[in-house]
């Protein structure tokens, strides 16, 4: 929509019911209930991402310390280690759906 005004990448009514007391703590009410669950999907990203950083870091460690100085294994598990970003990326995509 074009001329929409957002807050914090919520968009705010256009043209709220101002025309008494109890519409405009309606308007606000569903406004800041926006606001809030965006900052929750985003504080649930942000642990979400955090704990498959933890993972990874765990992972690429065990690699290096299984593959050693073999090319071939370490390929091999650098493919599964690729494989676990993959759906750390779409998990993390989906929680804000």
């Amino acid at each position: 929509m074009a001329g929409t005004i957002t807050l914090f990448g919520v968009p705010l009514p256009e043209e709220p019911d101002w025309s008494s007391r109890r519409g405009q703590n309606k308007e606000l009410a569903k406004t800041v209930g926006k606001i809030r669950q965006g900052g929750l999907g985003l504080d649930g990203a942000a642990a979400l991402t955090g704990r498959s950083m933890d993972a990874l870091y765990g992972l690429d460690i065990k690699r290096r310390a299984l593959a050693g100085n073999d090319p071939g294994l370490n390929a091999a598990m650098a493919e599964l280690e690729m494989a676990f970003v993959q759906k750390a990326k779409g998990i993390i995509g989906g929680v804000d759906r």
